[in-house]
């Protein structure tokens, strides 16, 4: 009964809650003094391609800018993370990002021979302590799911090809 209170609330507060994310936006568009990343990560199946198309519904989209990024795209010789700094989003901007520097780290954490993982962790904490310095605002969201639903959904997904 109490989960059912629960969401009864939830959809109670929810225009108001869509309303003022708007207006924070506004406010950080208006203001220019810094920007917001969020990062969107999560196990497969958890729901991660639903939960970015739900977030772009909230925002003004003249002001978001959504970014994925094929790792097997060879960057060339270019500086770990490169093709990160190319997309932050500028002051007064949004920037939304599929897995974002993130699904790098794992990457190389599932390939991992030589130590690239640390390595690769290592330079994520730079990145985020330089963008914390330049007003680049991280919001980080993980979407996980217990192990049996999602094979269950990977399992659904694999049919429907």
């Amino acid at each position: 009964m109490t989960g059912r209170l629960a969401r009864e609330r939830f959809r109670a507060l929810l225009p108001r809650l869509r309303d003022r994310l708007l207006e924070e936006q506004v406010a950080l568009r208006q203001a220019q003094a810094s920007s917001l990343a969020v990062i969107v990560t999560g196990v497969p199946a958890a729901g991660r391609s639903e939960s970015m198309s739900e977030l772009l519904e909230w925002f003004d989209p003249k002001f978001i800018d959504v970014h994925a990024h094929d790792l097997h795209q060879d960057p060339g010789r270019r500086p770990a993370l490169w093709r990160h700094w190319q997309d932050l989003p500028a002051k007064g901007r949004i920037g939304l990002f599929f897995g974002g520097w993130y699904e790098e780290w794992l990457h190389a954490a599932c390939r991992d021979v030589h130590g690239t993982a640390r390595l690769t962790a290592s330079r994520i904490r730079a990145l985020e302590a330089m963008l914390a310095k330049d007003g680049v605002q991280l919001l980080k969201i993980h979407l996980h799911i217990p192990p049996a639903l999602q094979r269950k959904r990977l399992r659904k997904l694999a049919a429907s090809d």
